[in-house]
């Protein structure tokens, strides 16, 4: 074989070679285009989308994808059907006009009950004109469902932030606002859109401030909720508003970058609270004041019986005395000594009762400088008294001696703190408005002094003061900061008793080292006081020895009253049982002129022996005796009674209920003049 023809061999041998790799590259490539193939169907058999196309007159040429199941129709099903037609009354027919104008789009059309989003293509031939559209539709209707669903639920949830009472809010890292909802215009007085970039710490109180700093970073620093964090917050308006706060972080990974939470206006809860609290204190306090006020009213009482032949004895005694008898100045040490103990009865009385008593326009002015007058008597030399008496203070509804006794304790308890170093003593009476904004309130309740116009009674010394655990009691009864001796713990008892039955309010401000001063505001009312009459001069007692029944189940003090009643010249029988007294009226119902009965008596009181002696006999004047005020403010309450008489016993003022009862008077006094 020629060379030449070897190397011919050779040249075909290399080109079938190159012919096989062409072959199998080939083959190859179709392999892989037949996966393609095969990748599409599987997406085009599986995925729910429809790939179409259409020509220049909206036929379908092509027509694939699992997504024509919903549409009730198989693959290529609807190559040759006219577009228009089959979606004449769909939006669908609007879109492929769009497509065929030449314009690519995507829109999200419903057909029947499921909704797909397509993408418009127009098909241009070489010299671009459009000679038809290509098109893939996906199936959305689940995602739209869930897109419904979440937009829904966003909705609700709007609607639930932006109605509640609370304030919601978000803030980032910094702890600015991300997010706030409408509430922050009552919470904060900030628009919403104004709270965006704000801090969380803007407008809080700056005494709080620093708590709730150290709050928030621990919370992020534990990456922990936040619960019931209050504070206060300074509200444009000018109020002062407290917060309470409750958040949780939101955290990526490790990493807190920032919190959710929301803010409450609690300001009116603490407000109640307080109020609660306050009026839990006031009922305390009140049934504290009545159970010791029963005690006391009580234990007066029977003391009222033990005093009662003190001074009785003790007067009639001096009266059969000498003057210059030896023995008259220690009886008139242990008549002065007995007074003194009949006032602290007095007082326990007034206490421990909360009667009504008959109101008259007073001026408390005038009450003030008679007052006055008794203190600057009592008073050591060291005390100094000053005073200002408006004389146009006006008028108030109550009683004067009552005004009195509060005037009069009050300068007592001055005049006590000032001690045995002296000093000043201010009273003051004046008129005086009280506003709305002055948000004045009664020390002892704690109850705030309503507006209006009052009469305000102020006594003030530069005493030593009190600090707060003092002037907290001072209200109560038998507390004193007093040596033993020197005072009874009643006096500022007695006078918020008082204060309390006039409608009054009593404001106490005193400070360690600055003194005190007591305000008592009484109401103003506009009428005018009654005229002050004229004393009458004490005229002579007519007796025409009358006989007496005398009734009272201590026997000292029957015992007593039947003494002094004889030093009147009367005749009178004493008895300390009355079932006994009824008895023995039985047996000689015309032996006796007037009965004179105790009103509190065990067993048979003084209501029942007035009945039975009634009973009896009708035209009995039956006079009773009690150390009981709202008995006596009552007055004779019944027909079986005429009169009632006050205890301890006065003879003189017993004598005079006993001429007016049997009509003495009248009979012993001279015809007129014609």
């Amino acid at each position: 074989m020629s060379p030449k023809t070897r190397d011919r061999i050779h040249e075909l041998e290399a080109l079938v070679e190159t012919l096989q790799q062409r072959i199998r590259l080939l083959e190859g490539d179709a392999r892989a285009a037949q996966r393609e193939r095969e990748t599409l169907r599987r997406v085009l058999d599986n995925a729910p989308i429809v790939v179409w196309a259409v020509d220049a007159d909206g036929v379908f040429t092509h027509s694939e994808g699992k997504g024509l199941e919903a549409l009730g129709l198989r693959p290529g099903e609807a190559v040759g059907r006219s577009a228009f037609e089959m979606y004449a009354d769909t939006p669908v027919v609007e879109a492929l006009r769009r497509a065929l104008a030449g314009e690519a789009f995507t829109s999200v059309t419903r057909v029947g009950e499921r909704a797909y989003e397509t993408a418009y293509t127009p098909i241009r031939d070489d010299d671009g004109a459009v000679v038809g559209v290509a098109g893939i539709s996906t199936d959305v209707t689940d995602r739209l469902r869930v897109i419904d669903a979440l937009r829904e639920s966003e909705q609700k949830f709007r609607a639930l932030v932006e109605t509640t009472c609370d304030f919601v809010w978000e803030v980032d890292e910094t702890l600015s606002y991300v997010y706030a909802s409408p509430r922050s215009r009552d919470v904060l007085g900030v628009e919403p859109d104004a709270c965006r970039g704000r801090s969380r710490f803007d407008g809080i109180d700056p005494q709080d401030e620093p708590r709730v700093r150290a709050a928030w970073r621990d919370a992020a620093l534990e990456r922990r909720p936040i619960h019931a964090l209050r504070y206060a917050v300074a509200h444009p308006d000018g109020s002062r508003r407290v917060v309470e706060s409750s958040a949780v972080p939101i955290c990526h990974g490790d990493e807190v970058v920032g919190f959710r939470g929301m803010d409450r206006d609690i300001t009116s809860v603490i407000a109640a609270e307080r109020e609660r609290e306050r009026l839990t204190l006031q009922l305390f306090h009140a049934q504290k004041m009545e159970t010791i006020g029963t005690l006391a009213g009580g234990i007066a009482h029977d003391f009222n019986n033990i005093l009662s032949p003190i001074l009785g004895y003790t007067d009639m005694a001096l009266e059969s005395l000498p003057e210059d008898h030896p023995v008259r100045g220690d009886l008139e040490q242990v008549l002065h000594a007995a007074r003194r103990a009949r006032e602290l009865v007095n007082q326990i009385l007034v206490f421990s009762t909360r009667s009504e008593t008959t109101r008259r326009v007073v001026q408390p002015h005038l009450v003030a400088r008679e007052t006055l007058d008794l203190v600057r008597a009592t008073l050591p030399t060291a005390v100094r008294v000053s005073h200002h008496i408006d004389a146009a203070a006006g008028s108030v509804l109550g009683d004067a001696a009552q005004i009195e006794q509060v005037i009069m304790n009050l300068c007592t308890n001055a005049a006590q703190a000032l001690g045995r170093g002296g000093g000043t003593l201010r009273v003051a009476v004046e008129r005086v408005a009280v506003r709305d904004d002055d948000d004045l309130c009664d020390s002892a309740t704690g109850a705030r002094v309503p507006p209006g116009e009052y009469v305000r009674i102020t006594v003030a010394d530069d005493g030593p003061g009190m600090d707060p655990e003092t002037a907290a009691r001072v209200f109560e009864p038998f507390f004193t900061t007093r040596d033993v001796g020197e005072g009874t713990g009643l006096g500022l008892s007695v006078v918020l008793g008082i204060v309390q039955s006039h409608d009054g309010f009593i404001v106490l401000d005193t400070r360690p080292g600055r003194g005190t001063t007591v305000r008592v505001l009484l109401p103003r009312v506009e009428a005018t006081a009654d005229a002050p009459t004229a004393q009458a001069p004490q005229r002579p007692v007519q007796t025409h020895g009358q006989r007496i029944l005398l009734v009272d189940d201590d026997p000292d003090v029957a015992c007593l009253g039947a003494r002094l009643l004889e030093s009147y010249g009367y005749r009178a029988t004493a008895l300390s049982d009355p079932a006994a007294a009824v008895r023995l009226f039985t047996d000689a119902p015309h032996s006796y002129d007037v009965a004179i009965v105790n009103a509190g008596m065990p067993g048979m009181n003084g209501e029942d022996v007035a009945g039975a002696l009634h009973a009896i006999r009708a035209d009995l004047p039956v006079v009773l005796t009690t150390g009981d005020p709202e008995r006596l403010a009552a007055g004779p309450g019944s027909e079986d009674v005429c009169a009632v008489v006050a205890k301890p016993f006065v003879a003189r003022d017993l004598a005079l209920v006993i001429e007016e009862a049997t009509g003495a008077v009248d009979a012993a006094a001279p015809p007129e003049a014609s």
